[in-house]
């Protein structure tokens, strides 16, 4: 079970949680297809935002299938809301080579911006940029069409030719806007803890100093909480969780809906 960050301003409600059972239903009831986007809501090869930190990917050693170097997600709260995606992600054995082969990224572009910005493997010392050359299909299902909600959100599949074992994805891109429904009501999620080992995992957030922003670490299995570094400027505070060598988390069938394996910061 991998475990998530979920960021809650105050006064915000808590989201309904569908069963596992009718999520699948819908799902097989719903394959997805391909669809066309509005122009201007996706776009590759933009520089990255100015307000992003740079944060340099780990070595490993690791010899598990699939390693993840390096998972940095940054938030930041404004008058229009962004997070920026920071994965580098190694493969080490041919049955899992389809996990940086095909990636997919997901946004709503009703209401939102995705801008990738680099798609890279690295192999050894050498850098193959696959920005331009991958390929990209836009794909919707809609998982609770039975239950009459329709969320709009559109999967970004990216197929990444010629991958071999040994081979670091690396891929970075941001997405802008959010959910007018919610209005200044600020709500954001991240994982910490996932199935796959990690060897640097860091979480940023920044936000106007005049905004109140509360969390909450919890997680049932590993008791060991992140207590973020503070940083203030002028007009903005930073708070960062950083955490290195983090060992997977194997899945359990039959857990309970109310056990988080994984910990879990709440807002």
């Amino acid at each position: 079970m991998t475990g998530f960050w979920r960021w809650v301003a105050a006064l915000a409600s808590a989201a309904a949680v569908a069963m596992a059972g009718s999520a699948a239903q819908a799902a097989e009831a719903q394959p997805a297809t391909d669809t066309a986007i509005a122009p201007g809501t996706f776009s590759r090869g933009d520089p990255i935002p100015e307000w992003v930190h740079p944060v340099a990917i780990p070595p490993t050693k690791r010899s598990n299938p699939v390693v993840t170097r390096l998972a940095d997600t940054q938030f930041r709260a404004g008058k229009v809301n962004s997070f920026y995606s920071n994965r580098a992600i190694q493969v080490n054995a041919s049955a899992a080579l389809a996990r940086i082969g095909q990636y997919q990224l997901y946004y709503v572009p009703q209401y939102q911006k995705l801008r990738l910005h680099r798609v890279h493997l690295l192999r050894g010392d050498a850098i193959l940029d696959r920005t331009a050359s991958s390929n990209v299909s836009f794909l919707q299902r809609e998982m609770d069409l039975e239950r009459g909600v329709y969320s709009g959100g559109v999967t970004v599949a990216l197929l990444i030719d010629d991958v071999r074992v040994g081979d670091t994805l690396h891929i970075t891109y941001s997405v802008e806007g959010s959910n007018p429904v919610f209005g200044n009501t600020y709500s954001e999620n991240a994982s910490w803890d996932q199935e796959d080992p990690i060897e640097l995992r860091s979480v940023t957030l920044s936000h106007p100093i005049e905004r109140d922003i509360r969390w909450q670490m919890q997680g049932d299995f590993r008791s060991g909480r992140q207590n973020p570094e503070l940083t203030l400027s002028k007009t903005h505070r930073q708070l960062r969780w950083q955490e290195a060598g983090i060992d997977g988390i194997d899945s359990e069938p039959g857990t309970p809906d109310n056990y988080f394996a994984a910990r879990a910061a709440v807002q």
